[in-house]
């Protein structure tokens, strides 16, 4: 484990195939089953990238996710989740409670 990207975040092994991937502002877990994985949320939108690479190094492919859970529809646990949708048809699921929010058709913002 060691590319351009790693410098950026750490990945870890808390569990057998469970990888905590500690990003540099948030975090995200990857649930490896066998060559496919469903991720757990997926940063910030900047860390589209970081997100891509962690998964490589966890030995898998981005287009062999199952799914995007999304624990909460704000901004740092999204990131990833619209472009495997777009890009692999990777499916993203939330709580009934999430789902005006993850499209971005109401927003929960956190006021000064």
């Amino acid at each position: 484990m060691g590319n351009r990207n790693s410098a950026r975040y750490a990945l870890s092994e808390p569990a057998h195939d469970v990888v905590f991937v500690q990003g540099p502002a948030s975090n995200w877990v990857i649930l490896r089953r066998g060559r496919e994985f469903t991720l757990v949320d997926g940063g910030y939108p900047g860390d589209r990238d970081l997100v891509l690479s962690s998964i490589r190094e966890a030995g898998l492919e981005p287009a062999a996710a199952s799914a995007v859970l999304v624990t909460r529809a704000h901004v740092d646990h999204t990131g990833a989740a619209a472009f495997l949708a777009r890009t692999f048809g990777t499916p993203v699921l939330c709580s009934p409670a999430e789902l005006e929010l993850l499209p971005g058709r109401e927003k929960a913002q956190v006021s000064p």
